[in-house]
């Protein structure tokens, strides 16, 4: 742990701007690794409703619509909202 208390009293004895970068790109990291991580569940999350949403349309529970109709309606609901 001395390695890192002695980083930290050297960047603390920067100039603000040299540790506002530093903490900038402390902080990237750290989210970089979040996103990475949750990167599998989502990637679960949305190959299970893939699955959900398949084995409906091939069930019969709910039935697909061309797309041209799709985007219809998508810009009918949106024209109403604008009007509301």
């Amino acid at each position: 742990m001395s390695t890192v208390t002695e980083i930290l009293d050297h960047a603390l004895q920067l100039e603000p701007a040299d540790r506002g970068l530093i903490a900038h790109r402390l902080i990237a990291s750290l989210d970089a690794e979040s996103a990475e991580n949750n990167q599998h569940e989502i990637d679960e999350a949305w190959e299970t409703e893939i699955l959900r949403r398949s084995e409906d349309l091939r069930s019969g529970r709910v039935q697909g619509i061309d797309g041209r109709e799709s985007v219809a309606r998508i810009r009918a609901a949106l024209d109403a909202r604008k009007k509301s």
